[in-house]
């Protein structure tokens, strides 16, 4: 049996984190035995991989000048005697290199979720490691043509995995009864592009006054946010439902998703919302465009243009019903062929057995 140690940022709700707990949800256990190390608070998301029988360790790990958090880890790590260690995110792949520095013998993978590192500093630390990786996993096209050229990875040690979602646990129709409910799910942070959406929502509700947009997530653009829902009379067609654990309550019960983000990985939430038989509409940033095939799965637009997204949804809202049902029908056979949990995790474990 091999070990697997996982390392990741924290594990509140997000993307990256949803898609370590499917990794764990489906992972081969009589092969594989799984750890899991935070380096930040636990959140919601490690009690789900608690749920699954997993351990889950927390370094608590608040104050960046501290390293004592570190030098738990190395003693974790040596007391463990991992096979692999497989990081998540910006700060874990960085401190599984460093573990590597104290112990060759370690295998280190590294998975990148996004392009968007949080500053040039970051990509140069990335790229100044990336010899202490072993193999590197990048979850769309787009992010190893970006970050391939910029030397922060390289081709030849770089594998291409999709985020796979349950298919058969999103797996839901669409209600042509419900055909002015929309939702978003995501942090209300500036990349989700939010207040694009928002004025988007200005012009819609002039043709449609009783559109409804539901909003999933929390995050520091929230006051400004529900501020300006205040300022332009939108409180009735808005609504901020904050974290939810039952994301596909929400999906079932709305016609469309929408996603302005201005930057992305690979998001989970279309996947989610496609295999749920949503209809999306989505910019088209990141790996966006490798989910979708314009016009036969989903809709594309340009990101930063509320008139684009206000024209799009308005023109999906006004489809016949056959039109809009082909487009779930599409949708729903895209994630279940291409982006389902369990094409992802077959792929991690032939990773894993190639590199032990």
């Amino acid at each position: 049996m091999k070990k697997i140690l996982y390392i990741i940022t924290g594990l509140n709700i997000g993307g990256a984190e949803m898609v370590l707990k499917n990794i764990l949800s489906g992972l081969d256990k009589e092969k594989f035995d799984p750890i899991v190390i935070s380096l930040a608070p636990e959140g919601e998301i490690a009690s789900q991989i608690k749920d699954l029988g997993v351990k889950v360790v927390s370094l608590d790990w608040k104050n960046k000048i501290n390293f004592f958090p570190f030098l738990r880890l190395h003693k974790i790590v040596k007391n463990e005697k991992p096979d692999i260690i497989h990081a998540h995110l910006f700060h874990a792949n960085l401190i599984a290199r460093l573990l590597k520095i104290m112990n060759n013998e370690l295998v280190v993978v590294s998975t990148i979720h996004n392009i968007n590192f949080g500053g040039k500093l970051r990509e140069v630390l990335l790229k100044f490691t990336d010899f202490l990786s072993d193999k590197n996993v990048v979850v769309s096209k787009k992010i190893l043509n970006e970050m391939a050229p910029k030397g922060v990875i390289t081709k030849q040690n770089t594998e291409i995995i999709y985020n796979g979602v349950d298919f058969d646990f999103y797996n839901g129709k669409i209600d042509n009864k419900n055909n002015l409910k929309l939702v978003a799910i995501g942090r209300l942070t500036e990349a989700k592009g939010y207040m694009y959406l928002l004025k988007a929502m200005i012009k819609l509700k002039e043709i449609f006054p009783g559109i409804k947009l539901s909003i999933l997530g929390l995050g520091d653009k929230k006051n400004e946010l529900e501020s300006f829902v205040r300022k332009n009379n939108l409180e009735e067609n808005v609504f901020f439902a904050g974290n939810q654990s039952d994301v596909k309550s929400f999906l079932d019960k709305n016609n469309f998703f929408v996603l302005a983000s201005l930057w992305e990985g690979l998001p989970m939430a279309i996947c989610e919302a496609m295999a749920n038989g949503k209809i999306v509409i989505a910019t088209k940033v990141g790996g966006v465009p490798e989910i979708i095939e314009n016009g036969v799965d989903g809709y594309l637009i340009n990101p930063k243009d509320e008139t684009e997204l206000a024209d799009t949804i308005e023109s999906v809202l006004k489809m016949a019903d056959e039109d809009k049902n082909l487009l779930s029908k599409n949708a729903k056979a895209k994630i279940k062929s291409k982006f389902s949990v369990s094409i992802m995790i077959k792929k991690y474990e032939k990773l894993y057995n190639e590199l032990s």
